[in-house]
């Protein structure tokens, strides 16, 4: 009895499989046309323009004594070639700045917190607001931040 029912039920499975392959294969397809959906284009504009800064390290002093260190290694979108122009020839006042408000503002907050990254894109924003002028710099990305203790 038991070995009957083994193979009844094997032959369901199997007949289960076959009858949806055959549905999913043959029937699906001979239903009709398929539906393609048209993309529709989207005009995304010029590609984005990167200035890749060298790696910015702010030291972090605590009773006369560095703490710990901050590197900061950053990109800056510009909108267009020119900008960029001016953005690689005011790299040194641009970290000069950066370096003196990231200094004091490490000062600030505790040593062992950990980085939050959204308040020094925004100053770094400010900052480069005030060195490059208003539309230069579009956004400040950020793609590495990290501590290194002393």
């Amino acid at each position: 009895m038991k070995k009957i029912l083994i193979i009844v039920i094997l032959l369901l499975l199997v007949g289960g499989g076959g009858g949806g392959a055959y549905w999913w294969f043959v029937l699906k397809d001979a239903g009709g046309e398929e539906v393609v959906e048209e993309e529709e284009e989207i005009d995304l504009g010029p590609p984005p323009i990167f200035v890749e800064l060298p790696a910015l390290t702010v030291p972090v002093i605590r009773n006369g004594n560095v703490a710990r260190y901050i590197i900061l290694k950053m990109s800056i979108e510009v909108p267009d070639s020119t900008s960029e122009q001016m953005v690689i020839a005011r790299t040194p006042g641009l970290r000069n700045a950066y370096l003196r408000d990231l200094h004091g503002y490490f000062s600030t907050i505790p040593v062992t917190q950990r980085l939050n990254i959204t308040p020094i894109k925004k100053r770094l924003a400010k900052i480069s607001q005030g060195v490059l002028g208003k539309g230069i710099v579009k956004d400040i990305l950020i793609t590495n931040a990290f501590t290194k203790d002393d």
